[in-house]
């Protein structure tokens, strides 16, 4: 008699200790490992913790179901996997659910990641454009070629066959960056319609705007009417210094007389 409940007491404390063996690996995400150890020791489970542990374990079975699915049908030919798992009589409706939210979550995150790679791609020809433009001699030869390549692995497809038209033109941007302006225009004009002609009217921007930044011009590009250029000053006198910053010693004479001098300042200070 004074056994029994003691064997009863046992049996409890020893299911007590593998419900929250099987709660942890549930709870650490772990739904594989939870099912392997229930499936083994779930003679050894009361009811009551075998009632406790049915609902997250249906859960878990269903999420190793749907990663199961998932990986047998990836990499093979056919319609799309949502398509598929749609239609798939063999997957359960709580299943296919998971299925088609995992999918769209894997395809989401693919799609940022591919964003991200064609904006990294767009900005690196941006730069290419410059080099070709300020310094064409500092071009390497193939990196047209080699940011084709990064498209296509980004499937930014397009973009893709577009770079790899220009790479194939690299003989021609080349020199062509490193001709006067009137050539450069001759040239476009005779360019047809597509990449070649956009990467010339881009080089041809960008030197303009180049130009345009260059020390003694106006924004617009126009020589600056307030900055004296060096070679019509004294030796000594600071690079691109503005007529407003001048100070000028007039002659005696027409300190006398008290008025202004225009012309150029023999002395500054």
């Amino acid at each position: 008699m004074n056994g029994e409940p003691e064997a009863a007491a046992m049996d409890a404390a020893r299911s007590a200790i593998w419900r929250t063996a099987i709660d942890q690996r549930l709870g650490n995400g772990n739904g594989p490992q939870a099912i392997d150890l229930f499936d083994q020791v779930k003679n050894q489970i009361a009811p009551d913790d075998h009632l406790s542990l049915d609902g997250p374990l249906q859960v878990a079975r269903n999420d190793q179901a749907a990663n199961q699915w998932i990986a047998n049908q990836t990499g093979t030919d056919g319609p799309s996997l949502q398509d598929r798992a749609a239609a798939d009589p063999a997957l359960p409706p709580d299943t296919k659910l998971i299925v088609r939210a995992k999918l769209d979550a894997r395809d989401s995150a693919e799609e940022t990641r591919r964003a991200a790679a064609a904006q990294a791609l767009d900005n690196q020809v941006a730069v290419i454009t410059r080099i070709l433009a300020t310094t064409p001699d500092a071009y390497r030869p193939g990196t047209l070629a080699q940011i084709a390549h990064g498209y296509d692995d980004a499937g930014a497809l397009d973009k893709a066959i577009a770079t790899r038209g220009l790479a194939m033109q690299e003989a021609v941007l080349v020199p062509f960056a490193q001709a006067s302006i009137d050539r450069q225009q001759r040239q476009i004009d005779s360019f047809p319609d597509g990449e070649l002609r956009d990467a010339a009217i881009a080089i041809q921007r960008q030197q303009a705007d180049v130009a345009a930044r260059a020390p003694g011009r106006g924004p617009e590009g126009a020589a600056d009417p307030n900055i004296v250029p060096v070679a019509d000053k004294p030796e000594d006198d600071p690079p691109y210094q503005t007529q407003e910053h001048l100070h000028v010693e007039a002659p005696e004479g027409d300190v006398e007389h008290g008025h202004s001098v225009e012309t150029m300042p023999p002395t500054v200070r």
